[in-house]
């Protein structure tokens, strides 16, 4: 199995070549049912809150996201749940993981990884974590440490996004105009006039 995740920002600095990258990610933020944990004769009973589940796949057969159908699909079915919601959350990962591509990653680029690389990548996920570290761990691990290209979910990502943005700007468009112009408001302010 592996995880796609979606380039966001690429850092090169000699203390912090790392890039982070988004992934889709199921989260539950309301009391369920309650849970029974049992341990050779010990019981527990507890409530989960704060689930989140990693989507390495969409609903149904496939396992890309080739298509903006997916995608689209993934939201409605997950999100026709009153108590759950599909959330974008971030890891850093270390440049090296993009081997010789690294040089030309931009924004909205997907790639998997291998879920074992994506777990260390995720427990790691403080920002003081340097790439060193983590490609020590990796190694130590002797796992596979690149990430795949996959231009099929790039492409409809990209689709999808601008679908996204072009539905924003026309549901903008015919809202209410007091709200355009507090917007417009708030992007242009009066200058401040000192004595």
């Amino acid at each position: 199995m592996s995880v796609p995740i979606v380039i966001d920002s690429v850092k090169n600095f000699p203390t912090f070549a790392m890039t982070r990258c988004s992934y889709f990610a199921i989260e539950n933020t309301d009391i369920g049912d309650e849970w029974q944990l049992q341990r050779d004769n010990t019981y527990l009973n507890f409530f989960m809150i704060g689930l989140e589940g990693v989507v390495i796949s969409p609903v149904g057969d496939s396992q890309t996201f080739d298509s903006v159908e997916r995608i689209e699909e993934l939201f409605f079915e997950i999100e026709n749940y009153s108590n759950l919601s599909v959330e974008m959350n971030h890891i850093w990962v270390p440049n090296a993981v993009f081997g010789n591509r690294v040089d030309d990653l931009f924004r909205g680029q997907v790639f998997r990884i291998n879920e074992d690389l994506f777990n260390i990548f995720f427990h790691f996920g403080d920002e003081s974590s340097t790439h060193e570290i983590l490609l020590n761990h990796v190694r130590r691990e002797e796992m596979d440490l690149f990430a795949e290209y996959s231009p099929n979910e790039t492409s409809a990502l990209m689709e999808w996004n601008n679908r996204e943005i072009e539905m924003i700007k026309k549901h903008y468009r015919t809202s209410d105009k007091r709200l355009q112009k507090k917007i417009e408001d708030d992007e242009n302010p009066d200058p401040v006039a000192f004595a």
